[in-house]
């Protein structure tokens, strides 16, 4: 039990990690979305490459859930190794 808890303990800290690289790549891509979309307006940007950009903010995003669903699971696991009331956590 003890390497296991040890073992998710190391995948938490990478996993949050994770969630904040996710959060400013989400940032910098929608700064890139704006600049994008000035762009499409004035007509530089066709409508395809403008929604490109739409899709990566997109697909950042998903990322960035799974790793915060990851990390609530990784909890729930560490809080059933150490007898730790869920609930409580929860809130």
């Amino acid at each position: 039990m003890s390497s296991q808890a040890t073992q998710l303990q190391e995948n938490l800290n990478i996993i949050n990690n994770n969630i904040t690289l996710y959060t400013k790549s989400i940032k910098d891509k929608e700064d890139i979305l704006d600049i994008a979309g000035v762009s499409y307006k004035t007509d530089r940007l066709t409508i395809q490459d403008y929604l490109q950009y739409e899709d990566d903010v997109v697909l950042e995003k998903s990322k960035l859930y799974k790793s915060e669903a990851e990390r609530w699971q990784t909890l729930m696991k560490l809080a059933v190794i150490y007898g730790n009331n869920i609930e409580e956590i929860i809130k």
